[in-house]
């Protein structure tokens, strides 16, 4: 009579995760003991048992820190390059290709963060730029009365314009009241040909000057 031995069809093969897990138990260790033993993580290492190897640090620091792990159990650092070899063999496999995924998407906040600090950078420099030149410009300024090269027929005539509120107005050297940014004066005239300045400024800006010619026409009795 012939006797069967009966195999397991499918025996659990444990991952690096299970594998440094057990090893650890088994010496009755602790995530801190093991910590402060080889300078990493304790949430590192919780990863490392966890299988979750895509959220150590990228490059060689996951397998040095794999590797690290074992050596400290005693276990044999083969399986665990053998582990790291398949892994990246089968990193076209349609659950590696999930996990490659959520790796690469793990590096865009960096990305984004750094897009973002200068993009910031950027418009903070621009408002600035833009703040300076407009503190530094000189305001805006217009006369409405007289026009530019005018003949007045009488000694006094009213000049009258619009500048910016915050303006300070002189006319000829003299201070004008600035009435939310419209102004007015009564200006003497002589004989001929008479120029007037007028100017606004604002406390830190340039200035803004215009002049003005007025002809006033001989009058009798005045000289």
């Amino acid at each position: 009579m012939l006797d069967f031995k009966i195999k397991k069809l499918f025996e659990h093969q444990l991952t690096c995760g299970e594998t440094l897990r057990q090893a650890r138990e088994k010496k009755f260790l602790s995530f801190n003991k093991v910590s402060k033993d080889l300078g990493i993580k304790k949430d590192y290492l919780e990863k490392m048992e966890n299988d979750q190897l895509s959220q150590l640090p990228h490059g060689l620091y996951s397998r040095q820190f794999v590797l690290k792990y074992a050596t400290y159990l005693d276990l044999d650092q083969d399986f665990f390059n053998n582990s790291f070899a398949q892994n990246k063999a089968s990193q076209y496999n349609y659950f590696s290709c999930e996990k490659l995924s959520k790796n690469r998407f793990l590096s865009f906040p960096r990305i984004i963060r750094n897009i973002a600090f200068f993009l910031i950078i950027a418009v903070c420099l621009s408002y600035f730029s833009f703040y300076f030149f407009s503190l530094i410009s000189p305001p805006q300024l217009s006369i409405s009365y007289p026009p530019s090269n005018f003949v007045a027929q009488e000694s006094i005539i009213e000049l009258s314009g619009e500048t910016e509120p915050e303006a300070i107005i002189t006319i000829n050297g003299e201070s004008v009241l600035n009435n939310q940014g419209s102004f007015s004066k009564e200006v003497d005239l002589k004989n001929g040909i008479n120029q007037i300045t007028i100017i606004s400024k604002q406390k830190y800006s340039k200035k803004k000057v215009i002049t003005r010619q007025i002809l006033l026409e001989k009058q009798y009795g005045k000289k």
